[in-house]
């Protein structure tokens, strides 16, 4: 039996009506021509969604097969993760692209043409960013106002890299989203995972500035890099700024300022990031408990590190830990 669509508190949209339906998808993201597929009868969509800082997300489930196409695609950036097994297919500027669950997505640009083809019962989670939003991230990683629109390569996969990740970080913003987390309406907080979001397509998907965001993050000055030895070195340890500047050599402010230019991240970002990753081990590993292995990474509160963890990872300790033993039997 399926589970029902995700994010039911946040309905936005019920329709049975083509032309609504047009004029709905206009208003969410942008512009579209829908036709049905064959003799496909009983047009249906039901979209749940909710803001999450300048990030959109949003739930979709389609109740017959048809196809929708666009001239331009309006000042946004938005991709697909299936919940299903049912098949889709988007089209960006002449390249048709299967959507296929756990495997593949794609990303849809703005500025060109593009469609989808969906079949009866496909249903997916969505974001939705706004162009002027990723090109102004862009712009602070490459320290200077992006001249030319950002395009990303159409294909994203979903079996490693930047693609994993993001549909980890996506399934749980819906589950905190779906047991009332509060704290997701904060400002503070929806600025935040729409950073970690952005930073993590724009370095880890190819796109048009690629190139020169390598020759950027190449020539970061040399006290980054000692700044970034000394955190892998003393991950395990208790970091103060003051000592890391010190080992750098340069003053705080001027350390926070070249690890976010260059790194995307402030000081203490990254090195939360490499505790993780040494806490992640040492549960598939198996060796410790899992509150040893967050102590002995650095971390001193157990419902902070468990929240950090899933949401870095899309799964708590234990399910990392279950998931592990299970691959040993």
């Amino acid at each position: 039996m399926r589970q029902p669509l995700p994010l039911a508190r946040f309905r936005a949209v019920e329709t049975r009506n083509i032309e609504e339906a047009e004029d709905l998808f206009a208003r969410m993201t942008t512009r579209a021509r829908f036709e049905p597929v064959g003799r496909e009868v009983g047009f249906g969509w039901t979209a749940n969604a909710v803001a999450i800082g300048t990030v959109h997300l949003s739930a979709h489930e389609y109740g017959a097969a048809f196809r929708g196409e666009t001239e331009v695609v309006d000042g946004i950036f938005t991709t697909s993760f299936p919940l299903d097994a049912v098949p889709a297919l988007g089209v960006d500027a002449g390249s048709r692209i299967p959507t296929v669950r756990g495997k593949q997505t794609w990303i849809c640009s703005p500025g060109r043409a593009a469609g989808f083809q969906v079949e009866r019962g496909y249903r997916a989670l969505q974001i939705t960013i706004q162009q002027s939003d990723a090109e102004a991230a862009l712009g602070a990683l490459l320290g200077a106002p992006v001249k030319t629109p950002l395009r990303f390569t159409p294909t994203l996969s979903l079996e490693h890299g930047v693609g994993a990740h993001l549909e980890r970080l996506v399934g749980w913003l819906t589950t905190e989203l779906e047991a009332d987390a509060a704290h997701l309406a904060s400002p503070i907080v929806g600025a935040r995972f729409a950073d970690a979001l952005l930073g993590a397509l724009l370095l880890g998907q190819p796109h048009n500035h690629s190139a020169a965001l390598g020759r950027e993050r190449d020539a970061e000055p040399p006290f980054v890099r000692r700044a970034a030895e000394f955190l892998d070195a003393h991950a395990r340890e208790p970091v103060r700024m003051a000592d890391l500047a010190r080992a750098a050599g340069v003053s705080v402010r001027a350390l926070q300022l070249g690890f976010r230019k260059t790194r995307g991240c402030s000081p203490m970002e990254f090195l939360r990031e490499r505790r993780l990753q040494l806490a992640r081990q040492s549960v598939l590993e198996g060796g410790a408990t899992i509150t040893e292995a967050a102590f002995d990474c650095g971390f001193s509160h157990m419902s902070r590190f468990a929240a950090q963890y899933r949401a870095r990872f899309g799964e708590s300790p234990s399910e990392t830990r279950a998931r592990a033993r299970a691959k040993r039997r």
